[in-house]
Parts: structure tokens; sequence; C-alpha cells
């Protein structure tokens, strides 16, 4: 029998909002080697990449390049836009993995690197099977206006020499 998914498009209360969609890296395993040559080659003005349909992305006024905020109730991150056909209308795509960096903008807590895990709900998809949910989300996506913080996931801490 068909289950309605806890989010979805065709939800009454779905409104505006892009279906997020995340799955695994193809430039990294998981969050491993996301600060790698590789995984940061990829990257859209230092943070993860979210793939949008043109005419999603221009209903938004955002462009390829832009910084974008993706949020929800549950949490808010930013992202760097890639506009593409091979992305169905009003769905978006985000790979997993990108190094949590939780910083304070403006009073609130944003992901600047772009962790979809933010944003997503943790649940299981049945009682009977409890698969994985988290891949999946509704979110508000709009064009970033403000100044851009710097990532600092990959930045070593500080480390204080104590005698």
């Amino acid at each position: 029998m068909w289950l309605e998914p806890a989010e979805w498009l065709g939800a009454a209360d779905a409104g505006e909002r892009v279906h997020l969609v995340s799955g695994q890296p193809l430039t990294q395993l998981h969050g491993q080697l996301d600060n790698g040559p590789v995984s940061r080659a990829t990257k859209v003005k230092g943070r993860e990449p979210v793939y949008l349909n043109p005419r999603t992305a221009e209903r938004r006024g955002i462009a390829d390049g832009d910084v974008v905020l993706l949020h929800n109730g549950r949490g808010r991150c930013l992202a760097g836009a890639v506009v593409s056909d091979a992305i169905r209308p009003d769905v978006a795509w985000m790979a997993t993995g990108a190094w949590f960096d939780p910083q304070l903008v403006d009073g609130r807590v944003i992901d600047v690197h772009g962790n979809p895990n933010t944003l997503t709900l943790d649940k299981g998809c049945s009682g009977l099977t409890q698969g994985n949910i988290a891949h999946t989300t509704l979110v508000w996506i709009e064009r970033w206006t403000g100044a851009s913080p710097e990532v600092s996931a990959f930045d070593s801490p500080t480390v204080e020499r104590r005698i």
C-alpha cells in the first residue's frame, strides 16, 4: 500500500518549497576527504554545490554560481548554486558529506558550508523497515544577499600550550 511521505511536493502545505534530495557524493566517501583537492575542486565559492533546474532558479532570482540559503523549520545552510537541465523543476540535489560548519550569522545559526543534514528529518520511513528518510526534505531556497561568511570547517583548531 502507498504511504504518504512525511514531506513531498504533493502535500497540501508544500507551498513554494523545493524538494531537496541529498545523495552520496562522487568526490569523497561520505564526509571523508571533504578537505581533499578533488572534493574542494567541485565547491562553489567554497561551499557544497546544490543543483537546481533553470526554471526553479529563475523563479527565485538565482543564477549559476550564486550563494544560496536553504532553510526549513529544522535548520539553515548556505550552498553554491549550479543551474542544470539535468534536474527536474522544483527539485534540488545536494551531496551529503560537507563538513558541518555552524556559525552565528545575523543572530541565527547557519551551516555556512552546505551540509544537508541540517535540514532533514531523523525518522524511519516505516514501522516495518525503519529505512533512512534523511535524504529527502522540503526546503525554501533563496539567493543569499548578505556577506558570505568564510568557511572554517577545514581550519585547524587553535592549540594552547600549557606548562
